[in-house]
């Protein structure tokens, strides 16, 4: 918010919305964060967000990607997330340098993963992931689904350094923007060969002409 009022020119409503967020930082660091950058909720979700919101220094980022991947090899790589850190878990993990256990997580086909639903058949993303059990019956549970669910559980691997947007159009106006955009793809697993590709691949060639789920 201080980032677009400072492009509209607005820098009452810049330095109040930076005031705002250096405040709110130094608030969840003192109730949630150690010097070391262990968090008070010890979960993949919550160093995943914290890694992805910048809400740690860089000292404590270090930190708290190791303990990430410590907490995923724990689970045996596979899903402690919901929909709240569910999109940011890989992407946390190739920013703090371990793009290795992001991919050991994609492929992992035990259940809670991306890949257990493909082994059991499916060409959509169910709304739970184990909407079909492994002895093939339906999840008598609540909320299960087959229906392709929102981009909540996509997975996102950076690709690249990041890249500076010098301008931006908008409408007739040209507005400068110091905003930075980060490469990213996403990784589209074939249905007809079960292979991964990123999806710049994919647009309108298929290496396998299958088709991507």
């Amino acid at each position: 918010m201080s980032r677009i009022a400072g492009i509209l020119g607005k820098e009452d409503d810049r330095g109040q919305f930076a005031a705002e967020l250096k405040e709110a930082w130094k608030d969840f660091q003192d109730e949630y964060v150690t010097p070391n950058g262990r968090i008070a909720s010890d979960s993949q979700a919550a160093y995943a967000l914290a890694i992805c919101f910048d809400l740690l220094t860089p000292n404590q980022r270090v930190h708290a990607g190791n303990r990430l991947v410590e907490l995923v090899r724990k689970n045996e790589f596979k899903i402690g997330t919901g929909f709240a850190g569910t999109p940011y878990l890989c992407e946390a993990l190739t920013l703090t340098g371990h793009i290795q256990v992001a991919y050991s997580m994609l492929l992992e086909k035990k259940c809670p993963s991306w890949l257990y639903p493909v082994t059991m058949g499916a060409t959509t993303v169910w709304e739970r992931w184990d909407s079909m059990l492994p002895d093939g019956s339906i999840n008598p549970g609540e909320m299960t689904s087959f229906q392709p669910l929102c981009l909540w559980r996509h997975c996102q691997v950076s690709l690249g350094e990041d890249r500076r947007l010098t301008e931006a159009r908008t409408g007739l106006e040209t507005l400068p923007c110091s905003a930075i955009y980060r490469s990213r793809a996403y990784l589209c697993l074939c249905v007809s060969c079960h292979a991964v590709w990123p999806s710049f691949v994919l647009v309108g060639n298929n290496p396998c002409r299958g088709r991507s789920a």
